[in-house]
């Protein structure tokens, strides 16, 4: 299903970059519902495939980190690679640029392909994928869990509130406005992902060392209070300390990098944990259903939910600047620096993640599964399958 999924998604981004370009929206439209298909063959097999290495809570906090460590590389070199190759080679964000892109990140997916099947062959077998205790799956099952299953739900929502706000808060529009326009240092942007990937990373090990030690619960919980407080200092500093003196004034930008990092560092200790919470949840659902596996439910399902906000967010996104006049385009460098537009780019930055941090702590209110729990889970899987 990863290698299906794979050929789809290169085929149709072949076709939007090389073989359509002069196709209308009717033809984009078609070859975007034909990589969403692919996209979603890949990402649902393959959040089945992090699920059945391990059932260990410890292990599972373990792979939640590394899979953050390598997604923070990753943009970090890819930013630069964007910024510092791609773009001057071709001089600008122009057909040819993306071209380049395109075959690149084809040739990167394809290698990392590559690699997880090799990882996951002696893992991929029947025997954790079925059900236990004689259960079967029917067609019906899927629709009670999702109905009856909070802790889904609940994870749904904390994932969901955090990737709208996050999304939207990364969008190249924002990233404009904060800094091209706010702070009229739109250079300054390039630099921050390198500045902040080792403090980041640093703070990874720090939070997924307390969601292995307490539960990804509670690390959730006291990483979403950090988020929210540090993202408050930035808007405070960005209101009353001057954006303008970031990156030329050393003790505003040294203030800046400092809760930058840490709000950041926050950021992806969420990410970290949500993704062995997704497992947590496909364990507990068995134990609710008295054995049924219903692990690629669980993962349809939070994929369908990343497809759906990931497009929510560019319409936030579009729909905030178009309440302010930019009706027919974009913030760009040298727009003047009104109040309206001050308003909306820290909302977008700073403020939406804040909302997303207080849905989060809401959700995990109603979530379940904390460290005794998620024990209690494994035993009686282990149990179980040991008694058959």
């Amino acid at each position: 299903m990863m290698v299906l999924g794979y050929a789809i998604c290169c085929i149709t981004v072949l076709c939007m970059f090389f073989f359509c370009i002069p196709g209308n929206l009717v033809t984009f439209i078609v070859l975007y519902v034909i990589y969403i298909i692919g996209y979603s063959f890949f990402i649902t097999s393959s959040g089945g495939a992090r699920a059945i290495f391990t059932n260990d809570p410890i292990q599972r906090g373990k792979m939640g980190r590394w899979i953050a460590v390598f997604i923070a590389l990753f943009y970090s070199a890819a930013g630069y690679y964007v910024s510092n190759v791609v773009v001057p080679a071709h001089g600008g964000i122009v057909t040819s640029a993306l071209q380049q892109l395109a075959i690149t990140f084809m040739i990167v997916a394809g290698i990392v392909l590559v690699i997880a099947i090799k990882a996951i062959k002696d893992y991929d077998v029947p025997e954790r994928y079925r059900c236990i205790n004689g259960k079967t799956v029917s067609f019906s099952d899927m629709f009670v869990t999702l109905k009856n299953n909070r802790n889904l739900q609940m994870a749904i929502v904390a994932f969901g509130s955090d990737k709208l706000c996050t999304q939207s808060a990364s969008n190249s529009a924002v990233t404009m406005a904060v800094w091209g326009v706010v702070a009229g240092n739109y250079a300054f942007s390039g630099q921050l992902s390198m500045i902040t990937l080792v403090p980041a990373i640093l703070l990874m090990f720090y939070g997924t060392n307390i969601a292995m030690k307490l539960g990804n619960k509670m690390a959730v919980k006291r990483f979403s209070v950090l988020g929210i407080l540090f993202a408050a200092a930035i808007i405070l500093l960005f209101a009353f300390g001057g954006p303008e003196n970031i990156g030329t004034s050393i003790p505003i930008t040294a203030l800046f990098l400092v809760l930058y990092c840490l709000y950041y560092g926050c950021q992806q200790v969420n990410t970290a944990v949500i993704r062995p919470m997704v497992a947590d949840v496909t364990d507990s659902e068995m134990v609710r259903t008295g054995g049924k596996q219903l692990g690629a439910v669980i993962n349809a399902t939070f994929t369908f939910a990343d497809k759906v906000i990931s497009s929510l967010a560019s319409t936030v996104v579009g729909f905030s600047f178009a309440l302010i006049g930019y009706t027919t385009t974009l913030p760009q460098t040298g727009d003047p620096k009104t109040g309206p537009i001050v308003a909306v780019a820290l909302f977008l930055w700073m403020g939406l993640p804040i909302l997303g941090y207080i849905c989060s702590l809401v959700a995990m209110k109603f979530y379940s599964l904390d460290i005794d729990s998620v024990s209690e889970i494994q035993k009686w899987i282990s149990d179980n399958r040991k008694a058959e």
